[in-house]
């Protein structure tokens, strides 16, 4: 009867250790989620001919229609700008972020935060609004209200 009692704690400890496991899942994202509303605040799908990144000529869509858009920021810089083309108008958007680079741990790794997230330029002639200014996964940062 002892040993079964010795060999039951044996047990319990290496399945105890076995949970030393980390979890390496991150809800920060690099990701921008913009969505268009219309003045209702329904989902309003924009006939996109590209939207491409201000100081290169990277293409994040082409002819397309839209409502919901996903754009990813520079996390090496502070600053990112969207060209964004469509219906013969072409729109500038530009925002800003601080960013903050944290070791999770040994295992994961670093984990970039993105937070603080502003509009310093925009040429829309329409209503933006900052939603959540911190990047994280499946959530919306900008509205755009046409």
């Amino acid at each position: 009867m002892r040993r079964l009692e010795i060999y039951s704690c044996y047990i319990f400890l290496a399945l105890l250790s076995c949970n030393n496991i980390p979890d390496c899942d991150d809800p920060n994202s690099l990701d921008l989620v913009i969505q268009f509303l219309d003045s209702t605040s329904a989902p309003l799908d924009q006939n996109i001919s590209q939207i491409r990144e201000l100081d290169n000529d990277f293409v994040f869509f082409e002819n397309d229609t839209l409502s919901l858009i996903t754009l990813e920021i520079n996390p090496t810089d502070t600053t990112t700008g969207y060209v964004f083309e469509g219906d013969g108008i072409s729109d500038t958007l530009i925002v800003n972020y601080r960013q903050n680079q944290m070791l999770k741990s040994e295992t994961c790794g670093p984990i970039i935060r993105i937070s603080q997230l502003t509009i310093e330029k925009q040429t829309f002639a329409d209503t933006l609004i900052v939603l959540n200014d911190e990047l994280l996964t499946n959530q919306i940062n900008i509205e755009i209200i046409r």
